[in-house]
């Protein structure tokens, strides 16, 4: 989509600049360590499936965060260095940054939704206990019923 031609200021410019430089390293610093951890999960999931597993969809969101992240800071570094399409460059940072966050906010809930189910078993199973430990406490014999 075509916006209209907008320039930002030489100061504007230069703050893009150095987010665009901070944000490729943390990008290129993402990748890494998902393929680092990718290498973790390929030394484990023979002996240790599950943790296998688990080190390779910690592989698979730090490449993810790290790709999106690189993009929304390739497309600030054109906003900089390039002139006329300042709007359709910040348009495109901003895509990748939501597809970034869209994929932050899912995974937050999840955890959240997770963390309440165990907390609500854990509550119940421990009231259930609870009662159950109680019960048993009342129906022991003792030796004066016995005789």
């Amino acid at each position: 989509m075509e916006y209209p031609a907008y320039e930002f200021s030489e100061e504007q410019n230069a703050t893009l600049s150095v987010l665009a430089r901070r944000m490729k390293f943390v990008g290129l610093m993402q990748i890494f360590l998902g393929v680092l951890i990718g290498c973790f999960c390929a030394l484990t999931i023979v002996r240790q499936p599950l943790l296998g597993v688990s080190y390779l969809l910690q592989a698979l969101l730090a490449a993810t965060f790290g790709v999106w992240t690189n993009s929304a800071s390739f497309s600030f570094k054109l906003i900089v260095e390039t002139t006329g399409r300042d709007m359709d460059h910040l348009m495109e940072a901003v895509a990748s940054l939501r597809k970034l966050y869209n994929l932050q906010f899912i995974l937050l809930a999840l955890v959240l939704i997770f963390f309440l189910a165990t907390l609500l078993l854990s509550f119940t199973m421990g009231v259930s206990a609870s009662v159950r430990h109680e019960s048993q406490a009342l129906s022991i014999p003792t030796t004066h019923s016995m005789l």
